[in-house]
């Protein structure tokens, strides 16, 4: 059975409360990158793993709060994408976990993107075998919801939320522990997906976020932050 918001939201607090009022961090694994500075994964440490398309590039910019920001070149299918260098998480039973990025785009048809949780790939726009992520196609302004297993194993659906040009958004998903994906776009939900055998369970899995440009102009891809917290 899904959760609606209220629930949800409850549930975070109770993670912070009980891992940082009750000092039991220990609880609960988080990734938090908030762009004060971007690091590139080399064989030393950990990073993100760039993937370049064209003459791309990722910056961090002066922007309040710390933003990385991603241009894309003008050639189409130019761009870039940053996926952690370990697979760190993984949706298994009675384990919940929460993921969330805020991010504007430049132009809101002719572009892709993509931000969530993926198997290790160096092209997931054009089609990653697991994962659970959010995805805009070139050509629309349609934000999807997708989890994928094994390729085939697919559920693909149209939020019914658009991509507006240059305006922060916030993506959210929340996996319950017990067969349930809820997707959320500014605190709203958007729609949940509980095929099991769509929802990618045998895999780990690492964040990622991707742009393309969709024609021959640069695009940029402005995040701001992405975070992903699991219970231990």
């Amino acid at each position: 059975m899904s959760m609606d918001l209220a629930s949800i939201q409850k549930a975070a607090w109770k993670v912070f409360k009980d891992g940082i009022l009750f000092h039991q961090p220990h609880r609960f694994m988080t990734f938090f990158q908030d762009f004060f500075d971007y690091v590139e994964n080399s064989s030393n440490y950990q990073g993100w793993v760039n993937t370049t398309v064209g003459s791309s590039t990722v910056v961090i910019t002066d922007e309040r709060g710390g933003v990385v920001l991603i241009t894309t070149g003008a050639t189409e299918n130019d761009g870039v994408q940053l996926q952690w260098k370990s697979e760190i998480f993984k949706l298994v039973d009675k384990k919940r976990l929460w993921f969330e990025v805020k991010l504007k785009i430049s132009e809101k048809t002719q572009s892709d993107f993509l931000a969530g949780l993926c198997i290790r790939d160096t092209t997931c726009i054009a089609g990653v075998s697991d994962g659970v992520f959010f995805r805009k196609d070139d050509g629309n302004a349609n934000i999807d919801i997708v989890t994928v297993k094994n390729t085939t194993a697919t559920d693909d659906d149209d939020s019914g939320e658009d991509v507006v040009d240059d305006t922060y958004i916030t993506l959210g998903f929340h996996w319950d522990g017990n067969g349930n994906i809820s997707y959320f776009i500014d605190s709203i939900l958007v729609g949940t997906h509980s095929t099991a055998a769509n929802i990618c369970q045998d895999e780990e899995l690492a964040p990622v976020i991707a742009i393309l440009t969709g024609a021959a102009s640069a695009e940029t891809l402005h995040v701001d932050y992405i975070k992903v917290i699991q219970e231990r």
